[in-house]
């Protein structure tokens, strides 16, 4: 029953929440990015940061990765994110559409980590 109430409890707070989160961690930080808002309201991809999992702070104050402009391929949303590390590079691969979900794409955007903003006690 526990995992029903949670399930629950996920669904009727979807449209206030962060949906479809990837994270990593980096300098003994964690960086979650997170589709803001619900499917094609837009949505797009911020970043919040974590020492520990459960406490999170919201990045930037503006979308790290913004929807299109109306016309766009992603005019509906970029959202979706999943982030991928292969020791050299990061690559945040999300879904965009035009057209309210009806169709999808995909693509991907790198991950720069030098002059991020760091928030006490980070190493860097």
């Amino acid at each position: 029953m526990k995992h029903a109430v949670i399930l629950l409890t996920a669904l009727l707070l979807a449209p206030l929440t962060a949906l479809h989160a990837a994270d990593i961690r980096r300098n003994r930080m964690l960086y979650m990015f997170y589709a803001g808002s619900y499917d094609n309201t837009p949505q797009q991809v911020g970043v919040a940061t974590s020492k520990d999992g459960v406490k999170w702070e919201r990045l930037f104050r503006e979308p790290f990765l913004r929807n299109g402009q109306p016309g766009e391929w992603n005019s509906s949303e970029s959202a979706h994110p999943d982030i991928f590390d292969d020791g050299e590079r990061s690559s945040l691969f999300f879904q965009g559409n035009p057209d309210k979900g009806n169709t999808w794409w995909l693509s991907n955007v790198e991950v720069f980590w030098k002059n991020i903003p760091h928030h006490e006690g980070s190493t860097e």
